[in-house]
């Protein structure tokens, strides 16, 4: 048996409890649930056949649904924010296979802006002023697809390192 005090007024109130105890415990579960992070920040390296990709993207898919997160490869290196917590398949494209904007909007719900931004001969930037392209390495058109790349990743919350090797077949 638990004894609880109560200030009632002037005076003070003994009140016998057996589940005061137990019930703010219960309290204090609940809320820490509710505090676990639901996203997580993916950072890494890329590399296809030991040598780091130059450019591409990385597009991380939840496997139950949702929108996916994508991010730029620069230097065989990328970082993801805000991906939901869970099983995630991912899609890897380099300039020289990425797949049609159509393909994008409905496999993978990219933002309209950024597909804007990807058609060709849409550019709000200087060329004289843009920096030197990276030659791209043409990878195997597989990984441009999330459903058949084959890879996977389990999402925690908070900062985490996922490195992904492409394999040549």
């Amino acid at each position: 048996m638990t004894d609880v005090f109560f200030r009632i007024g002037s005076g003070v109130r003994r009140h016998h409890s057996h589940h005061s105890l137990a019930c703010a415990a219960g309290w204090c579960a609940l809320l820490l649930a509710g505090c676990s992070p639901s996203q997580g920040t993916i950072t890494g390296k890329i590399t296809y056949q030991g040598k780091p990709l130059p450019v591409g993207t990385v597009t991380f898919v939840p496997a139950q649904g949702g929108h996916a997160v994508t991010s730029d490869i620069q230097d065989g290196e990328y970082k993801v924010t805000k991906v939901p917590v869970g099983l995630v398949k991912i899609a890897v494209t380099t300039p020289s296979q990425a797949p049609p904007p159509q393909f994008l909007e409905t496999k993978m719900a990219i933002p309209t802006e950024l597909l804007e931004k990807a058609r060709p001969g849409k550019s709000g930037d200087d060329p004289a002023k843009a920096p030197q392209a990276k030659k791209p390495v043409p990878i195997p058109t597989k990984f441009s697809d999330p459903d058949k790349s084959g890879l996977t990743y389990t999402v925690k919350g908070g900062s985490q390192v996922f490195n992904i090797d492409l394999p040549d077949k």
